[in-house]
């Protein structure tokens, strides 16, 4: 199974994601959620998607404008599975991990896979002034591989974060 190869961070991603679907009584976990997840206070990836030219303030915008018309969770709803374009963004992760020769998937591989999906790779290419959203997509991978060591990781993100608003929804 896919998830069995994430690492922490990308665990933590994915929990977050989880735990604010269920908050909100959302049918099903998406690419949508997973990306609120990664756009999160702290996160090192923040400064990457914004040294890549992307406007974090509208896509926080976009992502909340989506996560607000997803349907709600049936009356006696067990769980909150996840949707297919999620499927499909952790199995262009896991392909990303392994063409990179990294052992487990990592946030990193779960930004870039999200820029696969049609929906979230399309918005973000659109907030971020690419023509296309393959376009952005190698304009991120440039900014992910300059990202500083996983030391200096907390302190750059927390500088590259600076004044920018997070999305309305904000940390569950």
């Amino acid at each position: 199974m896919i998830i069995e190869r994430f690492n922490l961070k990308a665990q933590e991603v994915l929990e977050r994601a989880s735990r604010f679907a269920v908050k909100r009584e959302h049918r099903f976990l998406t690419p949508w959620h997973l990306l609120w997840s990664l756009l999160s206070e702290g996160s090192p990836l923040r400064g990457a998607l914004g040294a890549a030219g992307v406007d974090l303030r509208l896509l926080g915008i976009r992502v909340d404008a989506f996560l607000l018309a997803q349907p709600k969770a049936q009356a006696g709803d067990a769980t909150t599975p996840i949707n297919r374009s999620l499927e499909r963004v952790f199995v262009m992760a896991d392909e990303l991990s392994h063409a990179s020769e990294d052992k487990y998937i990592g946030p990193q591989h779960l930004l870039l896979g999200l820029l696969e999906d049609k929906e979230v790779g399309g918005a973000v290419a659109e907030v971020g002034g690419a023509p296309s959203a393959s376009g952005m997509r190698d304009k991120v991978t440039q900014a992910v591989r300059s990202m500083p060591t996983a030391k200096a990781a907390p302190a750059a993100a927390k500088a590259a974060g600076k004044g920018e608003p997070q999305p309305a929804t904000g940390p569950s």
